[in-house]
């Protein structure tokens, strides 16, 4: 019986020791695999960096804006910054030193991180304000506007418009009111002391007395004598619309010279056709003065044919078309009439 029981004990001792020893086990492989995935996390982790080191594009510093700048704005050193920027797709004539800049006036809106290119920037001697926006060989010209010149307010700075005067010619005396197109595809400085707008603030009106466009001398010189001797109309037009359209201008007979017909100037039967655009007012006034005169030469031999009428064996009955006349005879006495 006590061998049992020693023999029991034994057995529950190898037991118990071999339990240990399985543990201790487990935990040394457990600890070996632990530092192997970290030992080959570390070795990829180096080959990623010399890998991405090996590949890596060239880069260089240019000078960026560190702000949003609006267009005239004189550049100091705290609006802008430097950054890399890869070589290969580095900006035509991209900015390496700040100090090329500092001063000088921007020519149009720059957003945050935008590259400074020359382009942007007025010349070093262009002064400030709007005149350093104004390009060589232009010239900025202010024409007074309202709600009706000035399209309801919607014309904003670096719009295109044409300019339209409406004005009297001095000969003849009897010359009639002319409008003209005299200047396309204008550019938009300023508009009252504004030069320059948010694209948000382009869908509200902005009602101002005064426009400010950018001309060259010749356009300057047509601006002035046509502000002066009529009145002036502004007409806004697309950005993608550039092309020039040649136009003969209009006056009141023109206007009304689709509407010959109705007054009896113009008689489609006999292949007549309307005014052509740029006919001469003194053309118009004397087709309509012949146009009458025939009608009241009608007019008089209808009343004639009628007093006489007694007088004949026959009726005849004149029908006044237009400044055209019809005579139809036929015998009272005729079979069938009464």
């Amino acid at each position: 019986m006590a061998n049992d029981v020693m023999s029991g004990t034994a057995r529950l001792r190898a037991v118990s020791t071999g339990a240990r020893k399985s543990g201790s086990r487990a935990v040394l492989f457990w600890g070996v695999a632990a530092a192997a995935g970290l030992g080959a996390a570390l070795l990829i982790a180096r080959y990623i960096d010399r890998q991405t080191v090996t590949i890596a594009a060239p880069v260089a510093k240019i000078v960026v804006a560190a702000v949003d700048l609006p267009m005239a704005t004189r550049l100091k050193a705290d609006q802008l910054k430097t950054v890399d920027w890869p070589l290969s797709a580095l900006p035509p004539g991209a900015i390496r030193d700040p100090k090329e800049v500092i001063d000088r006036v921007l020519t149009s809106h720059v957003v945050l991180g935008e590259p400074i290119r020359p382009a942007q920037l007025a010349a070093k001697d262009a002064g400030t304000g709007l005149a350093a926006l104004i390009p060589a060989h232009m010239r900025a010209m202010a024409v007074r506007v309202d709600d009706v010149v000035g399209v309801a307010g919607f014309i904003h700075p670096d719009d295109r418009v044409d300019v339209i005067v409406i004005l009297r010619p001095p000969k003849p005396a009897d010359a009639e009111p002319t409008s003209k197109a005299i200047l396309q595809n204008v550019k938009v400085l300023a508009v009252g002391k504004e030069i320059e707008i948010a694209d948000q603030a382009r869908r509200q009106a902005s009602p101002v007395t005064v426009a400010t466009l950018l001309v060259n001398p010749q356009q300057a010189e047509k601006l002035a004598l046509a502000a002066n001797e009529g009145r002036l109309i502004l007409t806004l037009r697309s950005w993608t619309d550039v092309a020039s359209v040649a136009t003969m201008g209009s006056n009141p007979s023109n206007l009304l010279s689709e509407a010959g017909v109705l007054l009896g100037l113009v008689d489609p039967a006999r292949g007549d056709s309307p005014d052509p655009a740029g006919a001469s007012a003194a053309q118009a006034v004397s087709r309509a003065a012949g146009a009458r005169k025939r009608r009241m030469a009608g007019a008089a031999r209808v009343s004639a044919a009628a007093s006489a009428g007694a007088k004949k064996d026959h009726e005849t009955v004149e029908i006044l078309r237009g400044d055209r006349f019809e005579e139809r005879k036929f015998d009272p006495k005729a079979p069938g009439r009464k």
